[in-house]
């Protein structure tokens, strides 16, 4: 009896892996194609299945993942509060340094209509410091611009996404009254190549 006990266990486990799997790729394809609403569906799905084994790591990891993806979606749906929660969770395993990348775990990926497990599969795509850019983006929207410009200083040394950082932080740092240094952070985002910033520049900065 507890040889077949065990031997349901390993089954039903094995089964609602497989299903959590798919969802997150039925979600990362609805994220590519900027369905975010669909994709929120998804990740809904494979977030709600109670087989996110505590402890083993390409799990967490994975659901650390999946909170991040559906964090951004939310943001880009305007749903920033639930962006903030959800990104906060995604990191829970955040290093110190946090210019690291998620780089373990798996993640199905679909062909046609067969998915196959690909190892790695999301180890280079965004960088612990993505998820606080994200979050002070979401912060901002809110207007919490003080809660934004430390999520934004957290990001600051990271090149791919530098330009966006120094224009928003300066954004909110204008809408402090700090305009010396909002200006500044306006200039440095127009030396990295963000355009936006000219127009800002003339009405706030003269």
């Amino acid at each position: 009896m507890k040889h077949i006990f065990i031997t349901f266990i390993i089954v039903a486990s094995t089964f609602y892996c497989v299903a959590q799997n798919k969802y997150e790729a039925e979600g990362d394809i609805k994220y590519k194609n900027e369905d975010y609403a669909g994709a929120i569906i998804e990740y809904n799905k494979a977030l709600n299945i109670a087989s996110y084994y505590s402890g083993e790591d390409t799990v967490s990891v994975s659901k650390d993942y999946t909170y991040f993806l559906r964090g951004t979606c939310k943001l880009y749906t305007e749903d920033f509060t639930g962006a903030i929660i959800d990104l906060t969770k995604s990191l829970k395993n955040c290093p110190h340094n946090v210019n690291n990348f998620f780089i373990y775990g798996n993640r199905m990926i679909k062909f046609g209509e067969e998915y196959i497990v690909m190892k790695n599969s999301y180890s280079l795509q965004h960088s612990y410091s993505h998820i606080y850019y994200y979050r002070g983006c979401a912060k901002m929207n809110l207007k919490d611009f003080k809660g934004a410009i430390i999520d934004f200083n957290r990001t600051i040394n990271d090149e791919d996404i530098k330009y966006k950082i120094f224009y928003y932080r300066g954004i909110c740092r204008l809408n402090l009254g700090l305009n010396d240094i909002g200006c500044e952070d306006l200039r440095m985002a127009g030396e990295l190549g963000n355009t936006d910033v000219y127009e800002i520049i003339k009405e706030r900065c003269q």
